[in-house]
């Protein structure tokens, strides 16, 4: 490369720009995910790209034999947020899961008691805000996954995770249930366990913490008392603490 090519390769490639990897052995088919997204550290000297895979790899790319292009702004958009999405289900399981004292949890479910499970759906709406910034959602976020009071067939509530698709009005492809016997996973890869456990369950309801306006599949208007009782608790924003000075 010349050096005005260089210049112009530093010039259009600013660090921090994400890419797309095409027609790449390593990479496949043209999709967004850790694999084919890169992120542009510098430009060098001789005019390689170098640059950082979402999972971790390093690779340097040239304009003249790599194929590759930079992400459209839609499409950052969408990667962003299945960053965050994947960041969020991350810090629920290391702030959230992990904590959780299941000899508690399952005393209270004995007892009737919501007070540890609604606990744990305030951490997890906790770790959502923490992690997005923001309390709500919006359409073009696509595929989320929002903490929810979920209420099978048999009364029995529990608080868990949603999987959904804002883009298709909230569509429901899964869910994770924090019960007395642990985390129960409804969704294509169930194991036996769950497969029994869920036996009682399905057909269930949910209500979801995060405000989303646009959800067809949720009944916002009938909403049993403990599930709202839950919800509120959950989602109230703490008193700001105000010192007050003395007199001097």
């Amino acid at each position: 490369m010349t050096q005005n090519e260089i210049e112009i390769t530093q010039k259009r490639y600013l660090p921090g720009m994400y890419l797309l990897l095409k027609e790449q052995d390593a990479f496949g088919e043209e999709h967004l995910n850790e694999d084919n997204v890169a992120r542009v550290a510098f430009v060098d000297d001789a005019g390689n790209i170098r640059t950082r895979t979402e999972n971790g790899k390093h690779l340097c790319l040239s304009v003249t034999q790599d194929f590759f292009r930079p992400l459209t702004q839609k499409e950052g958009y969408e990667f962003n947020c299945m960053k965050l999405r994947e960041e969020f289900v991350r810090s629920v399981n290391e702030n959230v899961i992990r904590n959780i004292n299941w000899r508690d949890l399952s005393h209270e479910y004995k007892n009737r008691d919501l007070t540890y499970a609604t606990e744990i759906l305030q951490q997890m709406h906790q770790e959502y805000v923490k992690t997005y910034g923001i309390s709500y959602a919006v359409r073009d976020m696509g595929f989320v996954t929002f903490p929810a009071v979920i209420q099978g067939q048999d009364g029995a509530i529990y608080p868990g995770l949603v999987d959904l698709d804002l883009q298709s009005s909230g569509e429901h492809y899964g869910s994770n249930l924090i019960t007395p016997f642990g985390v129960v996973n409804h969704n294509d890869s169930m194991t036996e366990r769950d497969q029994g456990i869920m036996k009682t369950v399905v057909p269930y309801k949910y209500w979801y913490t995060v405000f989303f306006d646009g959800d067809i599949h949720v009944d916002n208007d009938h909403v049993p008392f403990e599930v709202e009782q839950m919800l509120e608790t959950a989602t109230e924003t703490p008193e700001e603490t105000i010192e007050i000075g003395g007199i001097t």
